[in-house]
């Protein structure tokens, strides 16, 4: 068993020398940047949980909750499930994310 949890704040006046994440993030919660002229302070939380047996059978998951002002609101969930049963063998690789914004509400599964 393995876990993690990280966290991140950023000020309404901080801005980013280079780029930090990677280029698909504010689209991965439906923002865009464009949309909003004001800043808003960033809140970041990371959870993570790991369960291995081998590399054929283990569960990982994900938790991301992310706050900036009315611009995002909302949490992902990632989970990926490789398990051997008899001859059998399942993966599950699934992705959710709900975002509540000032001007609309964004689900992706």
């Amino acid at each position: 068993m393995n876990s993690n949890m990280s966290y991140e704040y950023n000020s309404e006046n901080f801005s980013f020398i280079d780029r930090l994440r990677y280029i698909e993030f504010d689209r991965d919660w439906s923002f865009n940047p464009e949309d909003f002229t004001e800043n808003f302070v960033e809140n970041i939380l990371n959870a993570g949980l790991n369960l291995s047996k081998d590399a054929r059978n283990n569960l990982d998951y994900k938790l991301v909750g992310r706050r900036r002002g009315d611009a995002v609101n909302g949490l992902q969930h990632y989970i990926r499930l490789n398990q051997d049963v008899g001859p059998l063998r399942f993966k599950i690789d699934g992705f959710f994310m709900n975002n509540d914004q000032r001007f609309m509400e964004s689900i992706n599964l």
